[in-house]
């Protein structure tokens, strides 16, 4: 997990000593084992100890001119690139103030001259271990501290007295204090419920949690707490119920608008289809038969736009949760035959044949009878708009699904088809497969969206699958009780 010294690579040790025999002898004594290096002045061993490769242990005399060991000793432990590499003094001063004063300047040891071999090496090897030791642990530190520093919220530990005792710097951003003034708070003077305090007095929005940790020490036991600032998030939360709020009152507005509209156009729209009807008669009573022909186009343009207003009526019912079901049992022979009836004139318009095609011992269904006829005839005519000298088809059956009994309404027609793209947007109000079926097929875009609301207001659904030049088939999966 650490870096580590590969078992290749010799120690290096720096010899300091302005005596050329000392050097020598101790080149001699350590080369089989350590890289050496030597120098006789202390200025060069500064530079030596500062480089890019420096040793991992020194061997420093006292008594050199230029400068003593002593201040050598004092400058390498004052640098934080050197501090850590150990200082053996070697030294012919024998005096017991001479070794304390070696030792209060951060030395590791102090051997006195002569040197015993033995000794010099066994302290040697000590003293690397020692230094291999605290080098795991300061790069253990470095590991550790990059992590706590890489986690974006705030991290704090605390002891038993919840006073902190560790943050990492994402703490300082968030509650203004320096880290130094963050150790010795208190955590109820940061966080106070699901409010931070910064050192200004203001308060934010955070998520806080904890766990409870054993301390390294002396067994007590520490808490982990992650502080997370929400206040951005509570901003863009409060926006965005703002805007949904808005749109649901903008989307109100339009749905009471359309709806009062409707019924506000729908009085005088059926007093014209009412007269031309009667007007028609009394053309065709008076044999008047350019009359009865501008007369009916006068009627059929009136009933196609109130068509267009009762679809938006129940369009804006729906959205505004106004439209109900009326619920009561129904006897699907009776309904297929009853929508067969009435739709076959229109599908025989286009040279079209209707097939029936019904299971045998059907179940009633409870459901809305009206709407789910308005969703049949709404389907049927399409299958016959889009179809000219084909067939379609009309299925009935019943399916368990999911464990729950259910009757699917399937629609085949031989027509026109459609694209996958075309499918895509299918069902999306006042919007046609694309603008050239529009062109030569008229619609309004609504009668699909209408259609699949009502399905799935009683628990259901309606699919397609189709094909383009090989036609389509819209399948209506209901419940046999609505929901």
């Amino acid at each position: 997990m650490f870096d580590k010294r590969p078992s290749s690579e010799k120690t290096t040790i720096l010899v300091v000593d302005d005596n050329t025999n000392n050097l020598a002898l101790m080149s001699n004594l350590l080369e089989d084992i350590y890289q050496v290096k030597v120098t006789n002045n202390g200025v060069t061993a500064l530079t030596i100890a500062q480089s890019e490769n420096p040793p991992d242990l020194i061997l420093l005399d006292i008594v050199m001119p230029e400068m003593s060991g002593y201040e050598v000793c004092k400058h390498l432990k004052s640098d934080a690139k050197t501090n850590h590499i150990p200082v053996i003094f070697l030294s012919a001063k024998a005096e017991i103030q001479d070794e304390l004063k070696g030792l209060e300047l951060g030395a590791v040891d102090y051997i006195t001259k002569p040197i015993s071999l033995p000794i010099l090496l066994s302290r040697v090897e000590t003293q690397l271990k020692i230094k291999l030791i605290q080098d795991d642990l300061r790069n253990q530190k470095a590991w550790f501290h990059s992590i706590i520093e890489s986690i974006p919220d705030v991290l704090l530990v605390t002891d038993e007295q919840n006073v902190i005792v560790l943050c990492n710097s994402r703490a300082e951003e968030v509650f203004g204090y320096r880290l130094k003034e963050l150790h010795s708070k208190n955590m109820d003077q940061l966080i106070l419920g699901d409010k931070g305090i910064r050192k200004n007095g203001s308060k934010f929005p955070v998520e806080v949690s904890s766990k409870n940790l054993p301390s390294l020490n002396d067994g007590s036991v520490c808490t982990c707490v992650l502080v997370r600032d929400i206040t951005k998030r509570h901003r863009i939360e409060n926006e965005v119920r703002a805007a949904k709020e808005l749109a649901e009152d903008a989307n109100k507005m339009k749905s009471d608008f359309l709806a009062n509209m409707s019924h506000e156009l729908r009085t005088p729209l059926n007093a014209i289809i009412g007269y031309s009807e009667i007007l028609q008669e009394d053309a065709e009573d008076l044999k008047l038969p350019q009359f009865g022909l501008d007369l009916k186009k006068i009627h059929t343009a009136g009933t196609h736009l109130l068509y267009l207003i009762d679809g938006m009526l129940d369009l804006s019912k729906i959205e505004a949760g106004k439209m109900e079901l009326y619920l009561e049992d129904i006897s699907l022979d009776n309904m297929i035959a009853d929508v067969g009836n009435i739709i076959l004139p229109m599908i025989a318009k286009n040279n079209n044949r209707l097939i029936i095609d019904c299971e045998s011992n059907l179940k009633p269904i409870h459901a809305d009878a009206i709407k789910i006829k308005q969703v049949l005839f709404n389907l049927l005519s399409n299958a016959s708009k889009f179809t000219h000298n084909g067939s379609i088809t009309f299925n009935v059956k019943n399916a368990i699904i999911s464990g729950e009994e259910r009757v699917l309404f399937s629609i085949s027609d031989t027509g026109i088809g459609l694209t996958d793209k075309q499918m895509g947007k299918l069902f999306t109000e006042f919007v046609q497969a694309d603008t050239s079926t529009t062109r030569k097929y008229g619609g309004t875009g609504l009668g699909l969206t209408i259609s699949r609301r009502f399905c799935q207001m009683m628990g259901g659904d309606i699919t397609v699958n189709s094909a383009i030049n090989q036609g389509s088939t819209f399948t209506i999966d209901l419940p046999l009780i609505a929901k």
